[in-house]
């Protein structure tokens, strides 16, 4: 018989760091633009092309998820990932400088909704919603 674990004893038993850490190893530094808003900026690089010359959707998704959490981290929430929706607008190009933007824009109950994108030269490339759960 497989046990069952509440979500709440699961969620609440995990090693909860000061700070997410960096899946990517890029070390970017997001600066905070509001209360709950960060930004930061990053070089693209070759190893996370998808098709050549062109960054990975899988990475993208990552650097917004990053930026979220780092929004959330910066104002002492804790939080995880419940649900993420992105949307590509076009293509991002390795060696394009990427303007990367997440805030907060409501909470209720412990759900946070969140918002993300990442530009090149003003133009929206790729942008998500999200859904993160408080944990703490």
């Amino acid at each position: 018989m497989a046990a069952v674990v509440n979500i709440n004893t699961a969620i609440n038993s995990i090693e909860k760091p000061n700070e997410c850490r960096d899946v990517l190893e890029l070390n970017l530094p997001f600066t905070q633009t509001a209360p709950l808003a960060v930004k930061s900026q990053y070089i693209i690089e070759e190893q996370f092309q998808g098709y050549k010359g062109i960054l990975h959707g899988g990475i993208a998704a990552t650097l917004l998820d990053t930026a979220m959490v780092s929004c959330l981290n910066q104002a002492g929430i804790m939080a995880m990932t419940v649900e993420l929706t992105m949307r590509y607008h076009s293509t991002i190009h390795i060696s394009d400088l990427v303007i990367i933007e997440a805030s907060v824009e409501k909470e209720r109950h412990r759900i946070l909704h969140m918002t993300a994108s990442l530009l090149v030269n003003d133009q929206c490339c790729v942008s998500a919603k999200a859904k993160f759960m408080r944990t703490g």
